[in-house]
């Protein structure tokens, strides 16, 4: 969680074997257009859930940090492809490396107590998990058909 949200599809046999029958850059392509697609649409809800909060949108620095954050590319390899949304710098927050960094306490709360968890993170990336992984599978489909068209 350190790094941002993960978002990573596997699995869909069907989808695997029309993504075998492009080239190499063009599977990458499709993939990764269609997981950047996705955590936009991630991003879009997590700060959906920040202003819906008074408590996180109370001073409006922690909404403007995560709108600072855009997905990014994430870990590559032959194999897997990764789209990332970055947590928000600390930098951006206002924060020094001695203070507590706030997405994360507010995420899961602080060990001491003195902070309740209010997750705003998970609640965005679960609630449409189902909605998503099916939008995910529709865009590598219409990716591949388009890919397909122009070779």
């Amino acid at each position: 969680m350190a790094d941002g949200v993960d978002i990573s599809v596997l699995g869909d046999k069907e989808l695997e074997r029309k993504l075998k029958r492009l080239a190499g850059a063009a599977q990458r392509k499709v993939v990764r257009q269609a997981l950047r697609a996705n955590a936009k649409r991630t991003h879009q809800r997590i700060l959906g859930k920040i202003q819906g909060d008074p408590i996180k949108s109370r001073t409006g620095r922690l909404l403007a940090a995560w709108k600072a954050t855009k997905p990014k590319a994430g870990k590559r390899s032959r194999s897997r492809l990764q789209v990332v949304v970055p947590l928000p710098d600390r930098s951006v927050l206002g924060l020094t490396d001695d203070q507590g960094y706030y997405p994360t306490a507010l995420e899961y709360g602080r060990r001491d107590g003195s902070m309740p968890a209010r997750p705003y993170i998970r609640p965005a990336v679960d609630e449409k998990r189902t909605e998503e992984l099916r939008q995910i599978g529709r865009d590598i489909g219409r990716g591949i058909e388009r890919e397909a068209r122009k070779s």
